[in-house]
């Protein structure tokens, strides 16, 4: 918010002193905001967590820039509410003015103890995660399939099942019906044989009786 009074105010004090920068100008030796340097991993959080944390931080170069800047704005234009300043040659000012000891310094990526981002240890964890997911996800595949084809051989088995207990039926009502017609043609025939009296005839047997 201050750098926004800096720029609206420069032009002025610019004129009237000859120092400082023009409106449309970075500060000498500003790099930028610190936030706009921030290439988070994970999408949406250099606006939200880094912007809360670096929104007011600025980098310079060099930190004897920074102190310049800083008495220009504090001084020349009156604002007092500046934020951390950080130095590509590992200094740091404070908001206040203070600068942090001259041991401070920006280490090495691979010796820095919190880093942003996914590290090569992470980085190989979710790799053996998603390792162990995809073969995980390779014996379900397998289980699932061979399901199917139980199913399927299932299914199958049971048409078959289904077909010829169809075929069992119409045998049975087939020889239902045979045995029926049988059963019709057998009462003809028993019937036939008791209007006849039998093998002989009824007539026969009744002129052959006995003599007196």
């Amino acid at each position: 918010r201050c750098i926004s009074r800096v720029h609206a105010a420069t032009e002025r004090v610019r004129a009237a002193t000859g120092l400082g920068p023009a409106a449309d100008e970075w500060p000498q030796g500003c790099v930028g905001y610190a936030v706009n340097l921030v290439r988070p991993v994970i999408s949406g959080h250099r606006s939200t967590i880094f912007y809360s944390q670096l929104g007011r931080t600025l980098v310079f170069e060099t930190l004897d820039q920074a102190a310049a800047y800083r008495t220009y704005v504090v001084q020349a234009l009156g604002c007092a509410g500046l934020g951390d300043i950080y130095t590509l040659d590992g200094g740091k000012l404070s908001g206040r003015g203070v600068v942090v000891g001259s041991g401070f310094r920006v280490v090495a990526l691979e010796d820095a103890v919190v880093r942003f981002g996914a590290t090569q240890t992470s980085q190989a964890a979710v790799a053996k995660q998603l390792l162990q997911q995809i073969s995980d996800m390779e014996v379900l595949t397998s289980a699932l399939e061979a399901a199917e084809d139980a199913s399927a051989a299932a299914a199958d088995l049971k048409e078959k099942a289904d077909a010829a207990e169809q075929q069992v039926e119409v045998v049975r009502a087939e020889t239902a019906e045979a045995l029926q017609q049988l059963e019709g043609e057998i009462a003809v025939l028993a019937g036939n044989q008791l209007n006849t009296g039998g093998p002989g005839g009824g007539k026969g047997r009744g002129a052959r009786g006995p003599k007196r």
